[in-house]
């Protein structure tokens, strides 16, 4: 549906397309239209409008994630796999990325916290911080904040959960944001 919404001036009139099916893009867009006629700007002029064909059926999955995930709208759902896609390529393509190391152990385990402590040291170029948290009388959770080249970060993160008495590490890979 095409949706008119006057500028304040009696000459003009300005269009948005708006999906029908979800109520809340027309109120966005007249939410962006009422801030460019008051500003003369919608403070996100880098926004492009794409059209893309997909399968109906593709697609109906793809907005019933959305919804579960409550995306307040599909571009953003559409962003975000964009971003993700883009931050999987700086690790694979060697640019300097960040990312988290999750780790549980019980810290009981004889010399545990030692050798964990030490691997940091040996990495301690790439880790920006470190997080102990004392999950119960028993196990704790670490989290350690790394930036670096990604063979780096896969190394330290391999060389931690790989460590006897180590119960769960894992890796959440992220960027430094200079490449999005």
């Amino acid at each position: 549906a095409v949706f008119p919404f006057a500028t304040g001036k009696a000459d003009e009139t300005h269009c948005f397309c708006v999906d029908s099916s979800v109520l809340s893009r027309h109120h966005a867009y007249y939410r962006l239209a009422e801030c460019d006629t008051r500003t003369g700007d919608t403070g996100m002029s880098n926004l492009t409008r794409v059209s893309v064909s997909l399968d109906q059926k593709l697609l109906e999955k793809f907005d019933r994630q959305v919804r579960s995930e409550k995306y307040p709208t599909r571009s953003k759902a559409v962003g975000d796999l964009i971003r993700n896609s883009l931050v999987a390529k700086e690790w694979v393509g060697g640019q300097e990325v960040a990312g988290a190391i999750v780790l549980v152990y019980d810290h009981h385990k004889r010399d545990l916290t030692n050798k964990l402590t030490h691997i940091q040291h040996d990495f301690h170029h790439m880790i920006v911080s470190t997080q102990h948290i004392h999950l119960d009388h028993d196990n704790c959770l670490e989290i350690v904040a790394v930036k670096g080249k990604p063979e780096g970060v896969g190394k330290l993160a391999n060389r931690l959960k790989t460590t006897k008495g180590v119960k769960h590490g894992s890796l959440a890979m992220a960027t430094t944001g200079k490449e999005l």
